[in-house]
């Protein structure tokens, strides 16, 4: 559910968004899709591999690829260690359209 809210508020937004149910379908897609995807977003809990893992595959693919991270409360810890990995930003859940703006448009 989450996952679609995000969707219609990046669409709201302008954003023409792909959605994928958990880590390993991220990469398939990226793989499958690289060259129309401008900007991923991943969440550090997901089924199947987790968003750091998920982050790093998708980093050895193109490590130029804007990624930003969302994380709830519990893992607000990791938000440093994220983005000294790289991450294009940190998006901490429960997230409005207007943070979501905020840390999409610092990327653009």
């Amino acid at each position: 559910m989450i996952r679609e809210i995000a969707r219609d508020m990046l669409n709201h937004m302008g954003y023409r968004v792909l959605l994928a149910k958990d880590g390993q379908e991220a990469v398939e897609i990226y793989k499958e899709k690289g060259c129309e995807i401008d900007i991923i977003m991943v969440d550090l809990i997901m089924p199947k591999m987790n968003g750091l893992v998920c982050y790093k595959k998708l980093k050895e693919i193109n490590k130029d690829v804007p990624i930003i991270v969302a994380s709830g409360l519990g893992e607000l810890s990791k938000k440093q260690s994220i983005l000294e990995l790289g991450a294009a930003g940190y998006l901490e859940k429960p997230y409005s359209i207007r943070s979501l703006s905020e840390v999409f448009s610092n990327v653009d």
